[in-house]
C-alpha cells in the first residue's frame, strides 16, 4: 500500500487503470495498437493499409479483373460464332 492513501483509494486506481487497458484494447478509437486486418480496414480511412492488406486487395481485385475478362472473352467469341453460323446458314 501507497504511504499516505488509503486502502479503498488504492483498490479504486487499480480498478481504474485496469479498466482503462481494458478499454484501450477493445475501442476503436484507440486502434492505433489494434493489428489491421482485411476486415478492418477501410478503403476512406486516412490511414495508409499495411502491406499485407494492401497484397491482398490487389490480389483479390487481380482475381476479379481476370475473371471479369474471361467472361467478357467467352461472350465475344460465342457471340461470333453465333454470327459466322447465321452468316453460312443463308
Amino acid at each position: 500500500m501507497v504511504e499516505g492513501r488509503g486502502k479503498k483509494e488504492e483498490d479504486l486506481w487499480i480498478a481504474f487503470f485496469l479498466f482503462f487497458f481494458v478499454l484501450y484494447e477493445k475501442v476503436p478509437i484507440f486502434a492505433g495498437n489494434m493489428k489491421q486486418t482485411i476486415d478492418t480496414y477501410k478503403l476512406t480511412s486516412m490511414e495508409e493499409p499495411s502491406d499485407e492488406i494492401l497484397s491482398q486487395i490487389m490480389r483479390e481485385a487481380a482475381e476479379d479483373a481476370r475473371k471479369s475478362n474471361e467472361e467478357a472473352t467467352e461472350r465475344y467469341f460465342n457471340q461470333m460464332l453465333m454470327e459466322v453460323r447465321k452468316i453460312t446458314a443463308l
